[in-house]
């Protein structure tokens, strides 16, 4: 799936924000410079893990804001740079879909954590 139809079935909505990037590791960029560019620096501390995250966004015409609690054992690394805006998730037991954020266990299936009972559920479609 691209970009552009993951935000147009995440928000429900045609794509309007999915922009070409560049890419730059440590002084090499990897591909051509774009509106967006993202400096991925040659030294990252990791500070530790990412339990949820919190965001805005606007589904079906609506502004929500949107929570995701990791499971247990899908927590991203946060990861840091020296300089201004550069923080990183590393991970890949966590994908966004047109779900918002899915965990994956370590059998590939794709999980839901339930933070108010700590339950963690097989999603089915």
């Amino acid at each position: 799936m691209s970009a552009k139809s993951l935000y147009e079935r995440f928000r429900g909505a045609v794509s309007r924000r999915v922009t070409q990037t560049g890419l730059r590791f440590g002084k090499r960029w990897l591909t051509r410079r774009c509106v967006l560019n993202i400096l991925i620096p040659s030294d990252l501390a990791i500070i530790g893990h990412v339990r949820a995250v919190e965001y805005d966004c606007i589904r079906d015409g609506k502004l929500i804001i949107a929570r995701h609690a990791f499971a247990p054992g899908c927590f991203p690394v946060l990861a840091v740079g020296a300089g201004r805006g550069e923080v990183f998730w590393l991970g890949t037991s966590f994908q966004f879909t047109d779900r918002g954020f899915v965990d994956f266990n370590t059998l590939g299936q794709a999980v839901e954590y339930v933070e108010k009972t700590g339950q963690i559920k097989k999603l089915t479609d």
